[in-house]
């Protein structure tokens, strides 16, 4: 038997919405450069330097911001 799961819509805080947008434009702007395809994902993937270099210089990892949305 087979159950389906169903979760309660949210809605993100404003500034998760516009972190949401810069993460998008920015994957944007790697697959039209060629420096990351989503379909195509590297076998050694879970170690991307340049890539990992890009994300935090548009600070795009914003773990304040996550510890402060999902705090209890």
């Amino acid at each position: 038997m087979t159950a389906a799961l169903r979760f309660d819509p949210i809605r993100l805080p404003p500034e998760c919405e516009q972190l949401r947008k810069e993460v998008r434009a920015f994957l944007a702007e790697e697959i039209a450069a060629g420096t990351f395809d989503p379909h195509k994902p590297n076998r050694e993937d879970t170690d991307a330097p340049e890539f990992s270099r890009r994300v935090g210089a548009k600070r795009l990892a914003r773990h304040d911001l996550a510890e402060e949305i999902w705090r209890p």
